[in-house]
């Protein structure tokens, strides 16, 4: 998908990785359960600790879709959409004089390991391809003259029984046909539909070239097979040309539901093949790519990343729920609006104590929550984080009544102060997301080892906080397991499972106040 990079390009989708994690009990873990608030305050505990397309019946024509404009000038992030197109996949033209091929050339900004100026995408039918409208093939116009755009169309016939086509996408570098390795590249195929009355089905299947897929937990689309015959996704909704997508940083949830993201390493060339059931006319699918870092979230199969936040209370949307959150409001103002109304989808913590926040073999994050005073509510009154990651040091934040700790010596002590070293990196200023409702305000931008950052509201007795991190293997706590299914982190079944540390390990609060603390 932070809630989604600049370019929805990559967008929600890439929260849902295809093979769920594994939940466990949260006992099961193998690593000692150390109070990190007393490890924070008993430094000879400290060294005990062994501290993750297209449309209804007759063929849609350009009108309608995505035209690059000067808004839109990153889409994708290589410069896919300033590639010539020439035109003449299975020989049908329109530019029959070319090879029969669909070569977008000039594509720069693509991380090959030849290391090469640019590449060409070439697109040949290896079987079976038969067009109803060949002269849309190439990039979508928006519906005006010349083959200009950035989502790449491939149309299809589907009178009669329908058709397949075995297409190979091969990246050469430009202006001849060598082939070149592309280290880490996403093929994004959008809009899989199907017309009416179960007619005009399209279809994509994938084979074992591929490293890893993404999909919306709510997808339109079936998937059916594996990889050694191909694994094959078959629409279940219908659409028309009205429901096209027409800005890619700005899909829709329902654009979210129909696309799929495949995502392949160390590529030269891969095969797909587009399928379409009977109808009267024709299929445009549309797609696009883009290289990406290998060491991009997306890019290594042990790091879905996502979003916990807890605050008021206090609330917590879990990590799985903050995804399906981000999957279905896409814009943050609608975002926070949902949020706020949801209430069941939200864990609201009761109970006074010391709980484990994320709890893995190698994060260690607790939460302490205090009695509002005069209230029978209770708030995040401090956060604990240590674990292996941390190689046996603990950094604790408190509200504003209270001090930053890392190893029990107090840092960041005003507002504009820093703190770094070999573990963290951490800023307390002005300008930091609230967590609460997207505003701006003062707070703390924590990062740390294994991609796992905090930012960090301090109120007079409480914290608002949000931790980011990839999901490990293994995960448990009050910001759920992680393993891509909400509905395991509800209100009853997450606090059944998620119980309070023991008494004895109650953090000391009154020794950590300033005295100059102005109750709330």
């Amino acid at each position: 998908m932070a809630l989604l990079r600049d370019s929805l390009l990559l967008f929600a989708m890439r929260f849902a990785l295809v093979a769920s994690l594994k939940t466990k009990d949260l006992t099961e873990n193998a690593q000692p359960s150390q109070d990190l608030f007393q490890l924070d305050k008993e430094k000879r505990l400290r060294h005990q600790v062994a501290l993750v397309h297209t449309g209804a019946g007759n063929a849609k024509g350009p009108g309608g879709t995505y035209e690059k404009t000067a808004s839109h000038e990153s889409f994708p992030s290589v410069d896919w959409c300033s590639a010539t197109v020439t035109s003449n996949l299975g020989g049908f033209g329109p530019d029959t004089s070319a090879p029969p091929e669909l070569r977008y050339a000039g594509i720069a900004g693509v991380d090959t390991s030849e290391h090469v100026k640019s590449v060409d995408i070439v697109v040949t039918a290896l079987s079976g391809y038969k067009a109803k409208n060949p002269d849309v093939n190439g990039f979508n116009n928006g519906g005006k003259p010349g083959n200009s755009g950035c989502f790449g169309i491939i149309n299809l016939d589907d009178t009669g029984d329908g058709a397949k086509a075995d297409l190979e996408f091969k990246f050469v570098e430009s202006g001849t046909d060598n082939t070149v390795h592309v280290n880490m590249w996403e093929f994004l195929l959008y809009d899989i539909d199907m017309g009416v009355n179960n007619t005009a089905i399209e279809s994509l299947t994938v084979y074992d070239e591929i490293d890893r897929y993404l999909f919306s937990p709510h997808a339109k689309f079936s998937e059916t097979g594996d990889l050694k015959t191909g694994i094959t996704f078959t629409a279940t909704e219908v659409g028309d040309g009205a429901d096209n997508p027409t800005d890619p940083a700005n899909l829709t949830p329902d654009q979210i539901n129909k696309t799929f993201i495949g995502i392949y390493a160390n590529v030269e060339k891969f095969h797909v093949t587009f399928g379409v059931t009977g109808g009267k006319g024709g299929r445009n699918f549309m797609f696009a790519g883009q290289t990406v870092s290998a060491t991009a979230p997306e890019a290594s199969p042990k790091c879905t990343s996502g979003d916990c936040v807890i605050w008021g209370d206090p609330h917590v949307l879990t990590f799985d729920a903050h995804r399906e959150f981000t999957l279905l409001h896409p814009n943050p103002r609608a975002f926070f609006q949902m949020r706020s109304n949801r209430r069941n989808d939200v864990v609201n913590v009761l109970e006074e104590g010391q709980f484990w926040l994320v709890k893995s073999d190698d994060v260690h994050i607790q939460g302490r929550y205090n009695k509002r005073p005069h209230q029978n509510t209770t708030v995040l009154g401090g956060l604990a984080v240590g674990g292996p990651f941390l190689k046996g040091n603990t950094f604790i934040v408190r509200p504003l009544v209270g001090k930053i700790t890392w190893n029990g010596e107090e840092i960041l002590s005003n507002l504009g102060s820093e703190f770094s070293n070999d573990f963290i990196d951490a800023k307390y200023k002005a300008g930091v997301e609230n967590v609460k409702d997207g505003s701006k305000g003062n707070g703390l931008e924590v990062t740390l080892p294994g991609d796992v950052k905090l930012i960090v509201n301090r109120l007079t007795r409480g914290l608002a906080v949000k931790i980011s991190m990839c999901a490990r293997v293994w995960q448990d706590g009050q910001c759920g397991n992680f393993n891509g299914v909400s509905k395991d982190d509800r209100q009853n079944v997450l606090m059944e499972r998620v119980q309070p540390l023991r008494h004895k390990e109650a953090l000391p609060w009154r020794e950590h106040l300033h005295g100059d603390a102005v109750s709330a």
